[in-house]
């Protein structure tokens, strides 16, 4: 009887023993987190339970959400924030503090932001779900995973598109270019535009900031970006540009597509490696071509329209263009023109491109004004020996430098 006893309590503590080994081992177990199928990995901190919520170091996560991350920053009260912020989304945690704020909205957390071993960490629920996400729990194999929904995963499917767009231009990668148009009502257009540039030009496409999502539903979004193009090479030259674009996006058969555009803000600027470029070009040849240039800028003195237009290359929308300035500029303004400096900075047999400084007098508010600007003027030579002027930019904000008598008179504000 004792010895069926002793085998029994041995059983017990055998399966006892058993079971608390899984459940050491499952507590022992690192915590795994997956977003979208992709494990992340935590270059400094793990995440851990505290008070049955899984905290993990905030600035991976935040990251991975496309959250521009910030910490400690500090206010007159003392606290010290977490902040994770997008073109969409906003959230501030305290640390020490169980509110948090998202998109405005206050929030109770089930545990506060806390530092441990110099790591802040986060309670990692609420920070998926507080974007839209799901957040799922398995208590075996101690893994969470994370499905980005909702307006965030938009938000990162527009920043791949973007990001694409300006890989596809730099590279003249027309089949990617027309996946991000198609189902586009001007999906032809723009290809068609895109495929006569890539025949032209070498020009490297990026953005200058965030963009900025100023509408977003289910299936329609308005971004306004702000964008550089940089001239490498190609016919007929042109500066380079800084521009604000506005898009419109759809989204079509799930994935977001660009249904239009159009520049809202276009700013020409040169380096000054251009403007210092010292081509050869015969003298007597640069002395036809600075007269050209000297001789349009006597007729916009003058308000000579026909003489303008006599020395330019045209076409419909340059002449449509022009007429406006003659009907509604010229009777307004009378300015005077006067150039401090021509300069030659690129040529070929066919194609010049010259670099000239206006001085320019004119009347404002009754007081005699005068100021500078900067063109980049292309001339073409014609079938007959001729030049002629191409096209005309005027450059952006410039300043004097009158103590460099072997460069430019003026450089460009960078």
């Amino acid at each position: 009887m004792k010895s069926w006893r002793r085998m029994t309590c041995l059983a017990i503590m055998m399966v006892l023993g058993v079971l608390l080994s899984a459940t050491v081992s499952a507590a022992d177990k690192p915590i795994a987190v997956y977003v979208n199928g992709e494990k992340l990995v935590f270059s400094s901190g793990k995440p851990i339970m505290v008070e049955n919520n899984v905290m993990i170091p905030f600035r991976p996560i935040f990251e991975k959400f496309g959250l521009e991350v910030s910490f400690d920053r500090e206010y007159a009260e003392g606290y010290v924030f977490v902040v994770g912020s997008n073109q969409v989304m906003d959230i501030d945690l305290v640390i020490g503090e169980k509110l948090a704020s998202v998109n405005g909205k206050t929030h109770r957390l089930p545990v506060a932001p806390k530092v441990m071993n110099g790591t802040t960490y986060v309670p990692l629920r609420f920070i998926g779900e507080a974007t839209g996400s799901v957040v799922n729990w398995d208590s075996k194999s101690n893994t969470v995973k994370i499905d980005i929904k909702g307006v965030l995963a938009d938000n990162l499917e527009i920043a791949e598109l973007f990001d694409r767009f300006y890989h596809y231009q730099s590279t003249d990668n027309i089949k990617g270019l027309k996946s991000l148009f198609k189902g586009s009502l001007y999906e032809a257009d723009f290809i068609s535009f895109y495929e006569e540039d890539a025949k032209n030009y070498d020009v490297k496409y990026s953005s200058l900031s965030d963009y900025d999502i100023s509408e977003i539903t289910n299936d329609y979004a308005l971004v306004t970006q702000h964008e550089r193009y940089q001239y490498v090479s190609g016919s007929p030259f042109f500066p380079h540009s800084e521009l604000l674009t506005s898009y419109e996006l759809l989204k079509v058969d799930g994935h977001w597509i660009i249904a239009d555009m159009w520049t809202e803000d276009w700013e020409f600027f040169m380096d000054n490696e251009a403007l210092l470029a010292a081509p050869k070009i015969p003298a007597e040849t640069e002395k036809s071509i600075h007269e050209l240039v000297v001789k349009y800028n006597d007729y916009w003195s003058a308000e000579d329209a026909e003489g303008i237009k006599l020395l330019r290359i045209t076409d419909d929308a340059w002449l449509e263009s022009f007429e406006h300035t003659v009907r509604e500029e010229f009777p307004k303004y009378d300015i005077k023109y006067k150039y401090n400096q021509l300069k030659t900075i690129r040529y070929d047999q066919d194609e010049a491109t010259v670099y000239a400084v206006n001085e320019r007098n004119y009347e404002w508010e009754g007081k005699p004004t005068t100021d500078y600007c900067a063109y980049i003027i292309v001339v073409n030579r014609m079938k007959d020996g001729q030049w002629k002027i191409k096209d005309h930019y005027t450059l952006r904000e410039v300043k004097l430098v009158p103590d460099k008598p072997n460069g430019p008179f003026i450089t460009i504000e960078q």
